[in-house]
């Protein structure tokens, strides 16, 4: 899903063993016989991933920024976060962001990791980093606002929210033929909605 609207994503696949499924994940801090050098967001800022808003996205936002000197890097770091948020991925700690430097010491996003459901018991329903002031109940107007933050454009924020909405909206069909359990299945389509946008905001003065 995440792959549908632009996130980078490591090559993953599903090895099936007697009774079992394992998820396997090619890594993505090599290349070919070369070491990448990658960090997480909870190292380069030092801080402790167990801690509610150790990080706020606005300086996700701005790390990405003043690490990657890309635009692009920035816009995909805002899709992640829209993903998570209408995901419901709540376990969205700073050990769940990564970057990487190449051998010219250019840095980029990792590919995205552990993008998850994750809104029960363990989470509480509430994010690990803020948007504009909230770990919960984050509506498009925060999104627009931490969008704005960064200097991101109206339209892209807008059809952003808008993709990834249409990709929850689909929920019930992508589920189908899975292995995910129908308890777990009918509490994601309780808890996940779409955001639906009547009129975008504007940024607040």
């Amino acid at each position: 899903m995440a792959k549908k609207i632009g996130i980078t994503v490591p090559i993953v696949k599903q090895i099936y063993l007697e009774n079992e499924v394992h998820f396997a994940s090619k890594r993505f801090d090599r290349l070919e016989e070369k070491k990448l050098h990658q960090a997480t967001l909870a190292g380069l800022i030092h801080g402790d991933f167990m801690q509610q808003n150790a990080c706020t996205y606005e300086e996700y936002l701005r790390i990405t920024e003043g690490l990657s000197k890309s635009p692009a890097q920035t816009k995909e770091a805002y899709r992640r976060m829209v993903f998570n948020v209408i995901g419901k991925n709540c376990d969205d700690h700073i050990k769940n962001f990564s970057f990487l430097m190449d051998e010219q010491g250019e840095w980029c996003l990792s590919p995205a990791y552990d993008l998850l459901y994750s809104f029960g018991s363990v989470t509480y329903g509430e994010h690990k980093m803020s948007i504009n002031g909230k770990n919960s109940d984050i509506m498009v107007n925060d999104l627009a606002q931490c969008g704005y933050s960064v200097g991101l454009e109206k339209r892209f924020m807008k059809q952003t929210i808008e993709e990834i909405s249409d990709i929850f909206a689909d929920l019930p069909a992508q589920l189908k033929g899975t292995n995910i359990s129908t308890d777990i299945q009918n509490e994601m389509l309780k808890n996940i909605e779409p955001l639906s946008i009547r009129e975008f905001p504007e940024r607040k003065k």
